[in-house]
């Protein structure tokens, strides 16, 4: 618990660094992660594994109050698996709060909310609250690197 406190902490202050930090291309990387956001749904959606595990690096950190913390694309990969097994996304939408970007880095504050159905059951519409941190990878795509957040029935 404390080392996600203190990865949030670190997270958080890099993301209110001062504007002369910030790159000039927000917008444009603004335009990237909404479209990374919105592939991740799609696929999630599809029950698309491949899709899904495209938003994240390979050595990404997740980090969901009250869940195990998960570490790298093996443990991602099965939570995800899991995720899609048991439950169905039937809407969702993306929206950033804040976004910093420096260099091949960027911080992002956000939500993604939607309709969700368990195990056959009724849906239940969702938020799930997180700060990113993001990196550009070679190919000039952004994946996650470190996701801490928190999912809340509304």
């Amino acid at each position: 618990m404390k080392t996600l406190a203190l990865l949030l902490s670190c997270m958080l202050v890099a993301a209110c660094t001062t504007a002369r930090a910030t790159d000039p291309n927000v917008a444009a990387v603004g335009a990237r992660i909404h479209a990374a956001w919105n592939e991740h749904i799609r696929a999630a959606k599809a029950r698309d594994l491949p899709g899904v595990m495209a938003l994240y690096t390979d050595d990404a950190v997740y980090a969901i109050a009250d869940n195990p913390l998960r570490r790298g694309r093996a443990e991602l990969e099965a939570m995800e698996q899991q995720g899609m097994a048991s439950n169905e996304v039937l809407a969702a939408t993306h929206t950033t709060q804040s976004l910093r970007v420096l260099g091949d880095h960027a911080f992002e504050l956000g939500t993604i909310e939607g309709d969700v159905a368990a195990n056959g059951q009724p849906a239940q519409h969702v938020v799930f609250h997180y700060v990113a941190e993001w990196r550009a990878a070679p190919d000039g795509a952004w994946r996650i690197a470190h996701l801490v957040g928190r999912m809340a029935p509304r």
